[in-house]
């Protein structure tokens, strides 16, 4: 028997699969026979089919593990952007304000801000945060009078 070229040979196994050749109906014998090709010849297709069949079965179970591990990922990218939402709608607006109210507006039980990330948000330091304030006292415009007259040698206008 003549050996066919590549593109012969595809066409036959093509038929060959069709024929019930994969499916194990006919006998090698006969499926040579019947198309007119070398049993070896045959016996190669089966053999590449059978490895194909084990390699589309592995990348089948890398492409669930691929997708499995997407999923995750695509869960912790939406936890982390809403937050980040969270975190734009609570700094809205506020840079224009003072310390006092911006340290007045953060939330300590909040329930996924922390203190140290509000007040980043808001743009004061934490020990601005928790800072006491504490006014000028009673003696702090008498100090004021005494560093204007030192620095101007005299009293200060006004």
């Amino acid at each position: 028997m003549d050996e066919p070229d590549d593109r012969e040979s595809e066409a036959v196994f093509g038929r060959v699969q069709g024929e019930g050749g994969a499916r194990g109906d006919l006998t090698i014998s006969e499926l040579a026979t019947k198309r007119g090709v070398h049993q070896m010849l045959i016996n190669t297709w089966k053999r590449q089919a059978v490895e194909g069949m084990a390699t589309v079965s592995s990348v089948k179970v890398e492409v669930e593990v691929v997708q499995a591990l997407h999923a995750a990922e695509v869960e912790t990218l939406h936890a982390k952007i809403s937050l980040l939402v969270e975190e734009r709608n609570f700094a809205e607006g506020l840079r224009s304000m003072g310390v006092d109210r911006r340290r007045k507006i953060i939330e300590p039980e909040h329930p996924r801000l922390s203190i140290v990330r509000q007040c980043e948000l808001v743009s004061i330091s934490r020990s601005a945060y928790y800072r006491l304030i504490r006014g000028e006292g009673p003696r702090g415009p008498a100090r004021m009078r005494r560093i204007d007259e030192h620095f101007r040698g005299g009293r200060a206008p006004g």
